[in-house]
């Protein structure tokens, strides 16, 4: 099932690094579309490798923290797919 979701940018988020822009997408989707998510095993697949393997580093900046944490009630595994294979 692929499943879509849209907002605007806020200033500050304009100023984000993309990796953290495709986290807030991630973060943010979850959120939106969680009635649906939770109880389940999901899969999120991104084209920014970088996501993936922030998930797995020890020591992260608090923003993406919160970030991270936000997800932790999911059941889910993040996959990186190439941007041609998307």
């Amino acid at each position: 099932m692929v499943v879509n979701d849209s907002r605007q940018m806020s200033t500050s988020e304009k100023n984000y690094h993309s990796f953290e822009l495709e986290l807030l997408a991630v973060v943010e989707s979850t959120r939106h579309f969680g009635y649906l998510l939770l109880g389940i095993s999901f899969a999120i697949i991104t084209d920014c490798n970088a996501v993936q393997y922030t998930m797995k580093k020890e020591e992260i900046t608090p923003g993406i923290t919160r970030r991270v944490s936000k997800l932790q009630e999911f059941e889910y595994d993040i996959k990186h797919r190439p941007g041609q294979q998307v």
